[in-house]
């Protein structure tokens, strides 16, 4: 190995809950933000609805993050690409979210994408600085 990875014998039980925790916590903000977005814009559904926004609005993350482990690098203007197609593919699977799960309005769910955003990355912030 390398030196500075840990051997297979060294990784605790306690290492791997964190990285299942860490894992689930961009999931679970952007569900969090879906449903209060959902709340103050009147729309209609479970949270139900909300996991399933926020989960699917990750998959374009989680694509760009497998394609750029298989480039690398050295390929910065192809991720640069894939990076500003992840953006926009996850702000309009936000807003298709809004408008056919949630019920939202098209003003209303223009209004709350960004909200979303704002408020998943500011969950996502907290708990990750109170983890780690």
């Amino acid at each position: 190995m390398l030196g500075f990875y840990p051997s297979l014998g060294e990784i605790k039980f306690a290492d791997v809950l964190k990285l299942f925790i860490g894992g689930a916590i961009p999931p679970a903000s952007t569900a969090l933000a879906s449903f209060l977005s959902r709340k103050i814009f009147c729309g209609t559904d479970g949270f139900e609805g909300d996991i399933f926004i926020g989960g699917a609005a990750l998959l374009p993350f989680g694509f760009f993050s497998v394609i750029t482990g298989i480039l690398g690098v050295a390929n910065f203007k192809v991720v640069a690409i894939l990076l500003v197609f992840t953006i926009c593919y996850t702000i309009l699977m936000l807003y298709s979210g809004c408008t056919k799960i949630s019920k939202i309005s098209e003003g209303g769910a223009a209004a709350a994408v960004p909200i979303m955003l704002l408020l998943s990355a500011w969950f996502s912030k907290i708990i990750f600085s109170a983890m780690w």
